[in-house]
């Protein structure tokens, strides 16, 4: 999968090809299709790949529910470094492909509602009422910013919306 991972942030989805993702994997293109169909079965596979790394990824221990908090948005914002935002970008691209493939939005309903389940976990943790409403608001802003960002290519706006998001989150927590 980490080879998936590479090719996926270096050419996108579109762009994706099972040859550009051997190129990432020392074991060759037979290997992979020894275990998949094709680019559409490895990519599902990808997905629930990301689904597994996504409570590793997210759920934080080491500080407050409330810092933690700010680092699942900082994280999903993809501002860490560079290849954090272009794998934003391929996801959105991945995301595209939902309202015409059934496999496609389920696997990533699976990672939506995972994710909203941890930012809920965090709110609990806070003792906050209607976790799971602001929980679904929080994602919604961070999703919907992400997307509107990079499809405009306005990256640099990203950094300021991050402020907008943890002040949204003040305010609702």
């Amino acid at each position: 999968m980490e080879a998936v991972h590479k090719a996926v942030i270096e050419h996108g989805y579109k762009d994706l090809s099972i040859a550009k993702i051997a190129d990432k994997y020392s074991k060759g293109k037979s290997n992979i299709y020894h275990h998949y169909e094709g680019k559409e079965d490895l990519m599902l596979a990808f997905l629930d790949h990301l689904n597994d790394c996504m409570e590793q990824q997210l759920c934080l221990k080491d500080d407050s529910p409330r810092e933690e908090l700010d680092e699942i948005v900082d994280k999903m914002l993809g501002l860490e470094n560079r290849e954090a935002l272009e794998f934003r970008k391929a996801m959105l691209e991945m995301k595209s492909e939902a309202p015409y493939n059934e496999k496609f939005a389920e696997k990533i309903e699976k990672i939506d509602n995972k994710t909203k389940d941890i930012i809920k976990q965090k709110i609990d943790d806070m003792n906050v009422e209607a976790s799971s409403e602001k929980a679904e608001l929080i994602l919604s802003a961070i999703e919907g910013t992400v997307d509107r960002k990079l499809t405009i290519q306005n990256k640099k706006e990203l950094q300021n919306d991050k402020e907008l998001i943890k002040k949204i989150i003040d305010l609702e927590i």
